[in-house]
């Protein structure tokens, strides 16, 4: 019982020794707006992220180890990635395309000073007759 309470314990010190922000910042859910066989345009939420840190966000759409280490493939076109500020004053992260983009997994990769997070997001294939 007592290592239990001192493993509890040393837990919570652990915990509380973390900066507050620490586990805050996240990658939310992807609203895409444009129609099919047209450039991508799509923002993807920013949970939590605390206005004094919008500054010093680095977005990119992960390197090409980072895809392979994730076993994904590697995008054919350019997607852009940046972090805006949407009318009603809400970070987001802004992604466009200058050419379509059919059936591909996005590795957004979020870098701030307290760490880096890399989140997955499908953008659907083309549907409908003869696709």
């Amino acid at each position: 019982m007592t290592l239990i309470k001192n493993s509890v314990r040393a837990l919570l010190r652990l915990l509380l020794a973390l900066p507050v922000g620490a586990f805050a910042l996240g990658l939310g859910e992807i609203h895409l707006f444009s129609p099919v066989d047209a450039p991508l345009n799509a923002q993807v939420d920013l949970n939590d992220v605390a206005p004094e840190k919008i500054g010093t966000l680095q977005v990119r759409i992960a390197s090409r180890e980072t895809y392979a280490h994730y076993g994904q493939k590697y995008p054919s076109v350019v997607v852009q990635a940046v972090v805006v500020r949407t009318a009603d004053g809400k970070a987001v992260i802004q992604l466009k395309s200058s050419e379509p983009i059919h059936h591909a997994t996005l590795l957004v990769e979020l870098n701030w000073a307290e760490g880096r997070l890399v989140r997955e997001y499908m953008i659907p294939g083309q549907v409908g007759p003869g696709r």
